[in-house]
């Protein structure tokens, strides 16, 4: 099988050491293209592989690849660009990454067209302040997770008490922060469809020709669940605090510290951030852990579940 745009992206990010990858997040959250702009804040969370994802579901897959051989000569890795060019013949203009007009390209070809998910969230914004106020509590909880929101906007906003203004100030934050918010916000309704069934199918549709990728590795299944599980394990977190200390997973010391919180959101929050920090086997074991809770929390993710790493 042939490799996609974004299997090339990501091979070429995966050949980065440690601080030349940071140099290139901090590249690219400095880039604006055609007005579209990744949150520095989702960017300093991604990995390789979301990165890619990222670069793509922000632009356009020939602008995505124009901007990473781009910042790649800019960090000086012109080897990484020369060949990443040829893979994907992209047509470069590394002067102009910020003012750059789209390229014409062979007459008789369509371009892809992506809607910008700014005006997306614009267009459905009544119809999402309608759905998501039913339950406003998880999203805002999700939007943070992402690291789409300060602290301070978080605390700001959960203090809202009209759940329609509440989505309302959520929706007109995320839309402020510009496209790459927009986007990691999108694809927070996406994981949260069971929850709002009657959100947008023209939001949450995926961008045609793309295939979700499907992600077994432990960390980035409960990252992908956080937000659901904060709601299902706070309708009685001491289960799952205590059965993470009797495992080994939390020591006398954290054990003490996350009880000793009083909002049960909070404590949640706190346990599966601290779990996802440890990695791969800590979450492995915390995932067997919760399997083993299964009938006091029947709402527990089927997909977290059935994942057999034995």
């Amino acid at each position: 099988m042939e490799k996609t745009q974004k299997d090339h992206l990501e091979d070429t990010l995966d050949e980065l050491v440690e601080d030349k990858l940071t140099r290139f997040k901090d590249k690219l959250g400095e880039t604006t293209f055609q007005g579209r702009k990744i949150a520095e804040g989702v960017i300093e969370k991604a990995k390789s592989v979301k990165e890619a994802v990222l670069l793509i579901s922000t632009y356009s897959k020939k602008q995505a690849a124009e901007i990473t051989v781009s910042i790649l000569k800019a960090i000086n890795e012109p080897e990484l660009a020369e060949e990443l060019e040829k893979k994907t013949r992209a047509v470069v203009n590394v002067e102009g990454v910020e003012s750059s007009p789209p390229h014409a390209g062979v007459p008789g070809e369509v371009e892809e067209v992506i809607e910008d998910p700014v005006s997306l969230l614009r267009t459905h914004k009544v119809r999402l302040i309608e759905v998501l106020s039913k339950h406003p509590g998880l999203v805002v909880q999700g939007a943070n997770s992402q690291g789409l929101l300060s602290i301070r906007k978080y605390r700001n906003i959960r203090s809202i008490r009209d759940p329609n203004e509440k989505t309302e100030k959520l929706l007109d934050h995320i839309i402020g922060k510009g496209s790459g918010a927009a986007q990691a916000f999108i694809d927070l309704l996406r994981t949260l469809q069971n929850d709002f069934p009657a959100l947008p199918a023209e939001l949450i549709a995926g961008v045609p020709g793309e295939v979700d990728e499907v992600i077994e590795d432990p960390v980035s299944l409960l990252r992908t669940h956080k937000v659901r599980l904060i709601e299902v394990l706070s309708n009685d977190p001491s289960p799952v605090e205590q059965g993470a200390h009797s495992q080994g997973l939390l020591s006398d010391r954290k054990y003490k510290h996350i009880r000793s919180i009083n909002d049960p959101n909070e404590k949640i929050a706190e346990l599966l951030d601290f779990i996802i920090g440890k990695g791969s086997g800590v979450v492995q074991q915390f995932i067997e852990l919760l399997k083993t809770l299964k009938n006091d929390f029947p709402a527990l993710p089927a997909e977290l579940l059935g994942v057999n790493r034995n």
